[in-house]
């Protein structure tokens, strides 16, 4: 699947801007493996499939300078997801963001706020799956000795191989670190608000409410997936615990529960542990 013409032209365009400012960029990259165990990689209310995933990930960017308060960055990175049951989820996923960060004043407490875009290229084992998705963002934050407060507001599209899992949404989120003496707790809340891709045997209820759907044997046979209006509401937890040598460890749990058309509600259950290497 070929990637929309203005997107191959703006990162053209993206990249003509900002190799003049390399030479006052700092360079870094990182390294990053983990496990994670998914409660509902179904996204169903009744034919939920659970498994564990390997995932590893790699990236490189740079922090550019801009005048005294600002930054300009990009990074390119590389996601590998290896499920360990559903082999049609394995998933290698490169992509590419731009952003800004400016400062509203000097000093390490400053509020600043930020803008990004990005693309990214997944490419699933199952073929339906397979497309390029794209989106900006816009941030805003502060940090206090013992708190950093962050917002945020995200547009996404996804445009895929078939239909269901086209998708568009918006998507709120408040986050906050508190730095403490042996580990940084972080939690969150995250509202997202557009389509979503349920995968389950068919129902009237669920026939009658799909804006698109495509037989799809990921899960088992007799299943479909269904692309349905819905919000999620999500609650995350956990800590990371940063090591000597520019590395860290970090265990998370999330907890969202999904409305969605057609008399649709799901919990989701994600368990996470990390290991980073930063360059």
């Amino acid at each position: 699947m070929r990637p929309p013409r203005w997107l191959s032209r703006g990162a053209v365009l993206a990249v003509s801007l900002l190799l003049p400012l390399s030479t006052r960029a700092s360079w870094w990259s990182e390294i990053e493996t983990g496990l994670l165990h998914d409660s509902n990689l179904s996204r169903s209310s009744e034919d939920q499939a659970a498994d564990a995933f390997l995932g590893i990930s790699a990236a490189v960017g740079q922090g550019i300078p801009i005048g005294r308060d600002g930054t300009l960055s990009w990074k390119g990175s590389a996601v590998a997801d290896l499920p360990d049951d559903v082999e049609a989820l394995r998933r290698f996923a490169p992509g590419v963001s731009v952003s800004y960060r400016h400062k509203l004043r000097l000093g390490n407490d400053a509020p600043f706020v930020g803008l990004g875009i990005f693309t990214r290229h997944d490419a699933y084992e199952s073929e339906l799956r397979e497309g390029w998705s794209y989106g900006a963002s816009l941030r805003a934050g502060r940090r206090w000795p013992a708190l950093l407060l962050e917002g945020e507001i995200d547009w996404e599209r996804r445009d895929a191989a078939a239909d269901p899992f086209d998708q568009k949404a918006f998507t709120g989120a408040v986050r906050a670190d508190w730095p403490l003496r042996w580990f940084t707790l972080h939690g969150g809340y995250e509202g997202r608000w557009g389509d979503v891709t349920s995968t389950a045997f068919p129902t009237p209820e669920i026939l009658a409410a799909a804006t698109a759907r495509i037989p799809d044997p990921a899960f088992g046979p007799g299943r479909v997936s269904y692309r349905l209006d819905a919000s999620a509401h999500a609650l995350e937890v956990g800590l990371r615990r940063e090591l000597p040598h520019a590395t860290a460890l970090a265990l998370t749990y999330r907890f969202e529960r999904t409305f969605a058309d057609g008399d649709v509600t799901y919990d989701d259950q994600r368990l996470s542990g990390s290991y980073r290497i930063r360059f």
